[in-house]
Parts: C-alpha cells; sequence; structure tokens
C-alpha cells in the first residue's frame, strides 16, 4: 500500500509540472504592452508558439515510481531485519529473565529446606537441652535428697513398763523392783542432726488380740529438741489398763528433721511384768510400725 501511495504522490507532481509548461512563462511587467499583441492580430494570425507533440518538443512520459519502491522495499527490509533482531532480543531476554526467576526459585525453595532443617535441628537441640537440664535438675534433687536422708535426723520410740526400786525391809540395803502399773515411753536419736518431736501416741490393747486396723491413738503434741546421739529419753509415763491380763503397748513418734521434713516412727510392744521386759511383736499391719513421711 504505501508504495501505490508514493507512487500516485508522484504521477499528481509530474501532471501539475506539465500544465505549469504548458502556460508559459507569465509576461513581465515591462514588456507587457510591447508584447502583447491586439486582438485583430490574435484573431487573424494562428498561434505558432505551442510547439508540444510535435518534432521540435515532443512528448516525453517518464515512468516514475520503480526506484522509490526499490527503495521502500529496502527500508522495509531493515525494519523486517531490525523487528527480527528487536523479537530475537526481547526472546533471549525474556529466557534470561526466566532462568533467573528459576535460579532464585530454586534458591528460595534450597533456603526453605535449610531453614526448616535447621527448625528441626534447633528444636532437637531445645528438647535435648531442656530434658539435660531437667535430668540434671532431678540429679541435682535426688543428690540432695540423699544428702538430707544421710544427714538427717532418726528419731524411734519405745519404752518398757516401769518398776519402781523399793528396799526389802527398813534400814534394808536389799531393794526390790515394785511394778508401777505404769509404762515408760522413751525416744531416740540415731540420725547425725538434731529433730523435733511434734506429736507422739500411744495405745493398748492385749498381746494375743491385736486389731488388724489402722492403729487408733491417743495423742499428745510437744515441741521437744532431740539431739543425736540420745538413747532411752524418758518422754511420757502413761498408765497401763488394768483390766488387761497380757497387755501389749503400741505406740509412734512425730518428728521434724532441721531440713524441714517431717517424719514419724511406730513401736509395738507386749509389756510384761518383768523390770525392762518389753518384747516386740509381729504386727498384723505394718501401719504399727513403718516409718512414714509426714504431712
Amino acid at each position: 500500500m504505501r508504495p501505490i501511495l508514493v507512487g500516485l504522490l508522484l504521477l499528481c507532481a509530474a501532471i501539475g509540472n506539465s500544465w505549469g509548461e504548458s502556460q508559459g512563462p507569465a509576461p513581465s511587467a515591462g514588456n507587457a504592452d510591447s508584447q502583447a499583441p491586439t486582438k485583430s492580430e490574435s484573431s487573424q494570425q494562428p498561434s505558432t508558439n505551442d510547439q508540444r507533440g510535435t518534432e521540435q518538443s515532443p512528448f516525453i512520459v517518464k515512468i516514475i515510481g520503480t526506484e522509490p519502491q526499490a527503495q521502500n522495499g529496502g527500508a522495509n527490509k531493515r525494519q523486517d531485519d531490525q523487528d527480527k533482531s528487536w523479537d530475537w532480543g526481547v526472546i533471549i531476554q525474556t529466557i534470561v529473565l526466566g532462568g533467573i526467576g528459576l535460579l532464585q526459585l530454586g534458591a528460595f525453595i534450597c533456603q526453605a529446606i535449610y531453614m526448616r532443617a535447621a527448625a528441626h535441628e534447633m528444636r532437637q537441640t531445645t528438647q535435648a537441652t531442656i530434658q539435660a537440664a531437667k535430668a540434671t535438675e532431678n540429679s541435682a534433687k535426688d543428690a540432695l535428697k540423699h544428702s538430707h536422708k544421710i544427714e538427717r535426723a532418726y528419731i524411734s520410740a519405745g519404752g518398757f513398763r516401769r518398776f519402781i526400786p523399793q528396799a526389802e525391809s527398813t534400814g534394808s540395803r536389799e531393794i526390790r523392783m515394785i511394778d508401777s502399773g505404769k509404762f515408760e515411753f522413751d525416744v531416740n536419736n540415731y540420725g547425725k542432726t538434731p529433730g523435733t518431736v511434734f506429736r507422739i501416741g500411744w495405745g493398748f490393747c492385749e498381746a494375743g488380740d491385736i486389731p488388724d486396723i489402722e492403729p487408733v491413738y491417743h495423742s499428745k503434741y510437744c515441741n521437744s529438741r532431740i539431739n543425736p546421739g540420745t538413747s532411752g529419753l524418758p518422754f511420757e509415763i502413761i498408765d497401763i489398763p488394768p483390766d488387761l491380763i497380757n497387755p501389749a503397748v503400741y505406740g509412734r513418734v512425730y518428728y521434724e528433721t532441721i531440713f524441714g521434713d517431717r517424719f514419724s516412727s511406730g513401736f509395738l510392744y507386749r509389756i510384761p511384768p518383768i523390770w525392762k521386759g518389753s518384747e516386740s511383736i509381729a504386727p498384723p499391719n505394718p501401719r504399727y510400725t513403718d516409718e512414714q513421711e509426714e504431712d
């Protein structure tokens, strides 16, 4: 379409040029009067100036448009080459950008995998650290508890039927032991540190008929410090029920260590009417004699 328009424009320009030549040169202002023929002369003499189409001035038709079309064709070819080169450049840039994008995507994926692995490793490390800390804490607690167990007070209780020495006769040097009908409640501390007794409990029954139940005690509250190494310290004098034929006594001492822990220890004896003749009895229920932690 573009070469055709150029050809039409050139053709119009040629026609205009031919029409201008046919009009001739315009007369100058100075020769207008001398050169202008009279009306009679112009009517009588035929015009001999227009020689177009004759041998002296033949028509020449010049065909134009071929060279501009060739030039336009070269320009279009260069434009096409430029467009093609530009298209290839865009394609190459797009491929390069796509490759860079893929590399960035791969880098992001690798970074995400690394961060996930690092987070998992950190979580495992944290858990291991927490477990190690708990183990250390438990070990420290066990060591402290073991240390307390070794160093604390161990207070126990017991006793025997109380006898009173009495002379055989007035002025006699012979002494006999008279049953007082009472039980002497003693305490001991076989530990390494002092302990404080804050309560004692006791009860009586027939030695052959010990209830197989939780022991029930008569209690007395106190606040007595018992030093380590104490043995057989009289703590309380208790009446033995006179209606018992073969009496037995059970008791328990409650104490607190210097570490703030509280324990209790019990006993079960048969108390025949013999001086210091208390005999241990196998309990029907371990609650009579076991050591217990107290609140």
